[in-house]
């Protein structure tokens, strides 16, 4: 609130966690073995039978698939390859970049593996949010990542009402390593939130408006939707619909704790939504990114691109994981000497 005083947003935790339906992940023999021990091995021995035994009669085609970047696939293994922060402290007391470190090099040799024996979806660059989303409940992808909580419940609505009650989602673990989570939380801003602006001539009226949605009733519309459509009353208690379930999420806030005038007959959540809200508590770890000075900002865009354009030609095999050492240079180059230096200034 000291550096962003303008933003309002109440909202749970949003990291993203791995789902599978449960009918192909009971079929698997490796389940068992991931769910004890999900080191990146058994993650990929996993990947591997799924793909291979294919329990949705020829499907999955792969086993994961991500919406245009690897962010998705980090959530699931960043921890476990020892980059548990944005910033790596070193033996020498000074920080560096988790992704020109020797850390993310391993990570980035595992994930090229798993897009060469064809585990990864071939077309993870040029997914979409969207088509992501129809590949799963399609039965093309075998695992997808989603934010923890409604976003997992809406996944989960989904894919009951296409394939049947037994579809219903399991939530994978973090994978284990050198650390286990689904990666560590910004704790030096928020990065999303509701402005009004100073130029705005309807002030009051947004003012109102955000009022009023605060509001019991405003809860009620916000958080559960339209009555006789997202959630019905029966004997003076809000009961939930399966449309509710599958489509319906807060546009405005999202307390975790909703406390309606009216009982509630059914949870705000899945089972598996809940589970994935209870597993990112559980793994909760604070960041050390800092928010960068005007300078620095200005060079971190391109040496960003710079990181996502080298780490998608090495998953492909367009460079060889050879190639490391040279995209940390270009990335130093770039602009991240500068920003490297403004970082630990503030760390230390």
């Amino acid at each position: 609130m000291k550096n962003y005083p303008y933003l309002l947003w109440i909202k749970p935790l949003d990291l993203k966690t791995p789902v599978i339906r449960s009918d192909w992940f009971n079929q698997l023999s490796s389940s068992k073995a991931l769910m004890a021990d999900p080191t990146p091995e058994n993650y990929k021995a996993f990947f591997k039978e799924l793909v291979e035994k294919a329990p949705g009669g020829g499907k999955p085609k792969n086993a994961i698939t991500a919406a245009g970047d690897i962010a998705e696939l980090d959530y699931i293994f960043n921890m476990a390859f020892g980059l548990n922060q944005t910033w790596l402290k070193k033996s020498d007391g000074t920080f560096e970049y988790a992704k020109v470190s020797e850390k993310e090099k391993a990570k980035l040799e595992f994930y090229s593996e798993l897009y060469k024996e064809g585990l990864l979806d071939q077309q993870f660059a040029t997914k979409q949010w969207d088509t992501k989303e129809k590949a799963f409940y399609d039965g093309d992808s075998g695992v997808i990542v989603g934010t923890n909580g409604k976003v997992i419940d809406i996944y989960n609505g989904k894919m009951t009402q296409v394939n049947g009650k037994e579809a219903e989602l399991t939530v994978l673990p973090p994978a284990k390593g050198e650390f286990q989570g689904y990666g560590a939380t910004d704790i030096s801003k928020e990065s999303r939130g509701i402005a009004i602006s100073s130029q705005s001539k309807n002030k009051e009226l947004a003012f109102k408006v955000l009022d009023y949605l605060a509001s019991p009733k405003g809860q009620m519309l916000d958080r559960i939707g339209f009555e006789n459509e997202h959630y019905k009353i029966t004997d003076n208690q809000i009961e939930l619909t399966e449309k509710y379930y599958s489509e319906w999420y807060a546009r405005f806030w999202e307390p975790a704790d909703f406390k309606p005038e009216k009982t509630l007959k059914t949870p705000l959540l899945s089972k598996p939504a809940e589970e994935s809200a209870k597993l990112v508590q559980q793994y909760y770890s604070e960041d050390n990114k800092v928010i960068l000075d005007e300078a620095s900002s200005a060079k971190w865009d391109a040496a960003e691109n710079l990181y996502k354009e080298f780490s998608a030609d090495i998953i492909t095999g367009k460079r060889p994981i050879s190639d490391f050492d040279k995209f940390a240079e270009e990335w130093k180059k770039a602009g991240g000497d500068e920003i490297t230096k403004f970082v630990n200034g503030k760390l230390k």
